[in-house]
């Protein structure tokens, strides 16, 4: 079998309407490849990738984080400064 390019390689995340309860992954990127086994997950080799199973537990789906002001992080560190302590609340 010849390697694949780059442009090739792909990761995909899947799960079906009649079991939410898992996760199927399947990835021929070595990069992606590297960091689940990483993780512990064990993999069903498949041609040049792997195949996983994974809990739902071990994916989250998030909102994409949006920027802060200079204003917002100022008091979102003062906030965080008073929970640990570190200053009194006025």
């Amino acid at each position: 079998m010849a390697t694949l390019t780059n442009e090739e390689r792909e990761t995909h995340l899947n799960q079906t309407a009649d079991d939410r309860s898992t996760w199927e992954l399947f990835s021929d990127d070595p990069v992606m490849i590297a960091r689940i086994d990483k993780l512990g997950i064990v993999g069903i080799p498949v041609g040049e990738g792997k195949c996983y199973t994974l809990d739902k537990s071990q994916v989250s789906i998030r909102k994409k984080r949006t920027p802060m002001s200079d204003e917002q992080r100022e008091a979102a560190a003062s906030r965080f400064a008073v929970a640990l302590g570190r200053v009194d609340s006025e």
